[in-house]
């Protein structure tokens, strides 16, 4: 084998290396106190939403202790999370020790369970991942293999704005002297978000938060492309009970099945 071979195949392997795994650069958006509950909401404006829908989400999202009771106050679990992933993300995780509601003073949340748009009657009250005092807690997003850029938006309910604000780190290399920081301000009755654009990579995304009381509501996830509301985002028609196991079985009547072709 000459020089020559041996210094392409080097220059190969260097190459198929940082295919494998390769660390995204995050640079900070915007921090958004003005949308409040309002984050499903296309009737009010997201200046930081990259993709211009107004609608923080669009790809996925997560919101803690979304089932969680009112005053229950007990260690985090993660089956009360309402979670919707994106395609380029497989799993997240947190360090959170407790889960937190608390309906009279946390800012409430357009309530994803329900279609949009998203009207004031459909807010739900806020919940919470709480953690550390005066120490990081951290949330890791793992992504599906090597996966183009996208937004996250960070945002939380918590309403004691003595101990706060939360700083917000995330970095996507395993070295959090990388972290880029955005704050999120506690105010009672209350949501706030702060927005990243994250790029095309392979490593875990890691969000890191600091405050005198560590508090999150959750993660939404939107694209780089614009794909501005139109009014035609999906309405409740009706709930069928009947079809049980045979949703693509013509053969049984679909109810609620616009183009009456019996499979949904």
């Amino acid at each position: 084998m000459n020089r020559a071979t041996v210094s392409i195949l080097s220059a190969l392997a260097v190459l198929a290396t940082s295919s494998l795994s390769s660390a995204a650069t995050v640079t900070t958006v915007g921090a958004d106190t003005a949308t409040d509950a309002n984050w499903r909401n296309p009737a009010v404006d997201k200046p930081f939403d990259a993709d211009a829908n107004n609608v923080y989400g669009t790809d996925g999202f997560v919101v803690f202790e979304y089932t969680r009771a009112n005053f229950d106050w007990s260690a985090r679990n993660v089956a009360n999370d309402l979670r919707w992933l994106p395609s380029y993300v497989t799993s997240i995780s947190d360090n959170f020790a407790y889960g937190y509601r608390n309906d009279p003073v946390y800012g409430q949340i357009n309530d994803p369970n329900k279609p949009l748009p998203a009207p004031p009657k459909w807010n739900y009250p806020g919940t919470v991942a709480s953690g550390n005092i005066w120490d990081f807690n951290t949330v890791t997003i793992t992504r599906n293999g090597n996966t183009g850029p996208f937004q996250l938006t960070v945002f939380t309910c918590y309403d004691d704005s003595a101990k706060g604000p939360e700083q917000v780190w995330v970095h996507s290399s395993a070295n959090p002297a990388d972290a880029v920081r955005l704050d999120l301000n506690y105010a009672t009755g209350k949501t706030n978000y702060v927005t990243f654009a994250i790029g095309a990579g392979t490593d875990d995304v890691t969000v890191r938060v600091y405050s005198g009381a560590n508090h999150l509501t959750g993660l939404a996830f939107d694209g780089l492309t614009q794909r501005p509301y139109t009014g035609a985002y999906a309405a409740m028609v009706g709930k069928d009970t009947s079809t049980t196991a045979n949703w693509r079985n013509p053969a049984v009547n679909k109810p609620n099945d616009a183009d009456k072709a019996g499979c949904v």
